[in-house]
């Protein structure tokens, strides 16, 4: 008997220790509910603050992406294209492989033109996005933006200000009758990029049409070997070899000098013909060996010159010596030069023919396949102010400079003076006038038909 009441009250302590348990824990769990509400304000607006931050960081994963695949996804398409535009001009291309049988009766469409005042040309500037070049200009280059300012200050502002005659810039495509390619950097090396994306920039244009007629590139690099796929566009270039360039059709145009001594000059004791005689310098030359032409007009001018000749001076980067090369200020050896060499650079031309004709210098061309611009006047003859040699007769110039009259070197040095000031205006603006005077003979040459 008491055992089985001991066991019953065994059984009900551990009964009420049970409760007693339960209680505590509830009493527990109580206190800690009434601690989480209390601090429940702060802790749903830091758990708001986190769910933010988690989505906007998920947003912008998702926007990169989207971004990238676009991109990639353009890229696929553009190169799509090319190769199947390659297809479809393999047959011209093997025919006529730069287009050199363009001309401005079979690659110009001058329904284009009909406007109801003919003495005005309509031209429509792509802008800076045009294509897929609002993805290029996102590139941190350099090139990329000295080309495009260049491009702007030169060509396009000018244009927009109506600084050309005969010239009006629209905004609405159909009625232009010259498309402006945005100022592009044409040569891979010098912007590092794939050369064949040169044309599928072209070609991602929206009114390129296949092949780019009555487009119009200006490429302002030296760079001979630019390939653009664009058989029907005019392209007014600095580098034109004789072989590949198409009379008529293309436009040559002279590279902007670094420096401008036309100020200098006027403004100095050696603005007439007498003075000019007076100059102590016959020849000179002072730059890089950026063509091995460079070389070999160095060694022919040491050969020919010994050490107690002063009139000529040939200082070369690299084979001068750098004390010498420094102590002499290219500006001054302009303003104290006759004759001035200008061997061409990594293309056909180079910079230095516009300094030394701002610097009142006859500018000696030396280089094969040179192309000079006319600008379709008749009136502007290089022979007039210039002598032109090839690269086999570099040891000829001196002698031959030195055997000229002295009345002759007076005329041209007059010459070079009277032709600044239209080869500077012809650099810019030249092409708008040649097609504005292509489409007036076409007009007449059509009536008579």
């Amino acid at each position: 008997m008491l055992r089985k009441l001991s066991a019953r009250r065994g059984s009900t302590n551990i009964v009420e220790h049970v409760k007693d348990e339960t209680k505590s824990n509830s009493m527990h769990k109580d206190h800690s509910t009434t601690a989480c509400r209390a601090d429940a304000v702060p802790s749903k607006r830091w758990c708001q603050r986190y769910q933010h931050w988690i989505m906007i960081q998920l947003l912008t994963i998702i926007c990169i992406t989207l971004f990238v695949s676009l991109a990639i996804f353009e890229y696929i398409q553009f190169s799509t294209q090319i190769l199947t535009l390659r297809e479809e001009l393999n047959h011209e291309i093997e025919d006529d492989p730069h287009g050199l049988m363009c001309n401005m009766d079979s690659c110009f469409d001058y329904s284009k033109c009909n406007t109801e005042n003919d003495s005005v040309t309509e031209i429509y500037i792509y802008p800076d996005n045009a294509g897929y070049e609002w993805l290029l200009r996102k590139i941190p280059h350099d090139e990329y933006k000295k080309i495009h300012d260049m491009f702007q200050q030169h060509i396009t502002i000018p244009l927009q200000n109506q600084k050309v005659r005969g010239v009006h810039v629209t905004t609405d495509p159909s009625k232009a009758c010259l498309f402006l390619v945005p100022g592009l950097c044409y040569n891979g090396n010098r912007c590092d990029m794939w050369e064949g994306l040169i044309p599928s920039r072209l070609h991602a244009l929206p009114y390129w049409n296949t092949y780019g007629r009555n487009h119009v590139i200006f490429d302002h690099d030296d760079s001979p070997s630019t390939k653009y796929g664009a058989l029907d566009a005019i392209i007014v270039r600095t580098a034109a070899h004789g072989a590949l360039f198409r009379h008529g059709f293309d436009v040559q145009m002279l590279l902007y000098g670094n420096v401008n001594l036309r100020s200098h000059w006027s403004s100095s004791s050696i603005t007439s013909a007498h003075d000019f005689m007076q100059r102590p310098l016959l020849l000179s030359f002072k730059g890089s060996t950026s063509n091995p032409l460079r070389a070999k007009l160095y060694h022919v001018v040491q050969q020919r010159n010994r050490p107690n000749t002063k009139d000529v001076k040939m200082l070369l980067k690299g084979y001068t010596s750098n004390k010498e090369y420094h102590a002499n200020d290219y500006n001054t050896m302009l303003l104290q030069t006759r004759f001035a060499f200008v061997p061409r650079g990594i293309g056909t031309h180079a910079y230095r023919l516009m300094e030394a004709i701002s610097a009142g210098c006859i500018p000696i061309l030396i280089g094969d396949g040179y192309v000079l611009p006319t600008f379709d006047n008749p009136e502007l003859d290089w022979r007039s102010f210039s002598f032109k040699f090839a690269e086999s007769e570099m040891d000829q110039i001196e002698p031959f400079l030195r055997g000229l009259d002295e009345t002759l070197i007076r005329k041209m040095h007059d010459n070079v003076r009277d032709v600044y000031p239209i080869l500077e205006r012809g650099t810019h603006f030249s092409l708008f006038q040649i097609v504005q005077h292509r489409k007036s003979e076409h007009g007449v040459n059509k009536m008579q038909l």
